[in-house]
């Protein structure tokens, strides 16, 4: 999977016979069999063995949707969003990635696959299983993991706002673990108003009178690869009590030098951290930022590692590529550095008309255009022809 990079089974299968093998391997019909617990039991033992932590780590979550518009007899294909909105056939993964206070550098920890058709979603507990409890699993395993490699450490989990739910805040709460979760733009404040019909209702958060305002202005802010210079950001904070438990809000605004709102609606983040000034009030905000970079692993993986180009039609195998494909997407994360370093990688890269740039995307590309090279000499030399033909051959590129 690594040197193909492919999650399709027969391409990964020297012939019939092999994936036959594979395909038993990866079914859970043999004793031996995989799952995705046991691929993401090794996925964070190899990535704790290389994490270097001082004080604290952040664990990012989010999910993914495996996209399969053009598949219609995949087993429980369930409907996921495509890039514009609509709806398409696909499968679900929730993933996470952990980032040291040493170094920042991504290791990969956990990716769970399901899918919201599979006959056992949403059933009675005990005999199914939901989304939350999904989560909630996934929290506790990789934080305890993370504090048995390491005592002591504080663990913070960041979240988007798919997880604003009151049942993740208090679980990661009781776990004694902080968390940076962002807060839908609809959540409810504890302050009220009146409508002109006299009835009260619920102020919502962003509109809300925080107790505390901070307003700096940043030499440099840069937001979806635009700079903005002296750009001004207002960080309002106050309490939010819920089922007896406080939390703190964050609200963030930034507007450029003219007063024009960057973001088109203030930013909501909650976290169980004290904030007692606007150096922690704005670590909350920064520490929120990290969770983009589990973005690029997304990426990373469909587009360089095939994540979404499987086609057997065996659930349990699907939900073993896509954990071993987030699997074999570590070693690339955890060994970047060395690669980096190497000689041979840069001209790997160059290969793929990098122009001087060493990077794991130039470097998978690179790969391939050597893959089909030899591919190419192997044809050649199987059906022994003449360097003509190879020129007949290229001038089809033209």
């Amino acid at each position: 999977m690594k040197d193909k990079q492919d999650t399709k089974l027969w391409t990964l299968s020297s012939d019939a016979a092999h994936y036959e093998r594979n395909h038993n391997l990866l079914s859970g019909r043999l004793k031996n069999s995989v799952n995705p617990d046991t691929i993401n039991e090794h996925t964070q033992q190899n990535t704790l063995a290389s994490l270097t932590v001082h004080k604290q780590v952040e664990i990012v979550h989010d999910g993914s949707d495996i996209r399969k518009p053009y598949s219609g007899k995949l087993p429980q294909l369930a409907k996921v969003r495509d890039l514009n909105g609509h709806l398409i056939n696909g499968y679900n993964t929730f993933n996470s990635i952990v980032l040291s206070d040493v170094d920042k550098q991504i290791r990969l920890l956990a990716s769970t696959p399901y899918s919201t058709a599979d006959p056992h979603y949403n059933q009675t507990v005990g005999a199914g299983f939901s989304g939350s409890e999904l989560v909630l699993t996934q929290l506790t395993k990789t934080d305890q993991a993370l504090k048995v490699a390491f005592p002591g450490v504080q663990v913070s989990h960041l979240l988007d706002r798919g997880h604003d739910d009151q049942s993740v805040f208090e679980h990661i709460d009781d776990l004694q673990s902080h968390f940076i979760i962002r807060l839908k733009a609809n959540r409810n404040s504890q302050e009220s108003t009146q409508t002109e019909s006299g009835k009260v209702k619920a102020l919502k958060l962003e509109q809300a009178q925080l107790a505390h305002t901070y307003d700096e202005v940043l030499a440099r802010f840069i937001w979806k690869q635009r700079v903005y210079e002296q750009a001004r950001l207002v960080l309002s904070v106050g309490a939010l009590g819920l089922n007896g438990r406080c939390y703190q809000v964050v609200r963030v605004r930034v507007f450029d030098r003219l007063g024009k709102p960057i973001f088109k609606e203030p930013m909501l983040l909650i976290t169980n951290r004290l904030l007692p000034d606007f150096k922690a009030v704005f670590s909350v905000y920064q520490s929120y930022l990290h969770r983009s970079k589990i973005e690029g692993v997304f990426k990373f993986l469909k587009e360089q590692l095939g994540w979404e180009e499987f086609r057997v039609r065996d659930f349990m195998v699907i939900q073993n590529l896509l954990s071993l494909c987030f699997y074999v997407g570590g070693y690339f994360y955890e060994h970047r550095q060395e690669l980096v370093g190497d000689v041979g990688v840069g001209l790997i890269c160059q290969l793929a008309l990098s122009k001087g740039k060493v990077t794991l995307h130039f470097y998978l590309k690179g790969l391939k255009i050597l893959a089909n090279y030899q591919l190419a000499q192997a044809f050649i030399e199987e059906h022994n022809l003449t360097q003509e033909d190879v020129n007949q051959m290229i001038s089809h590129l033209n």
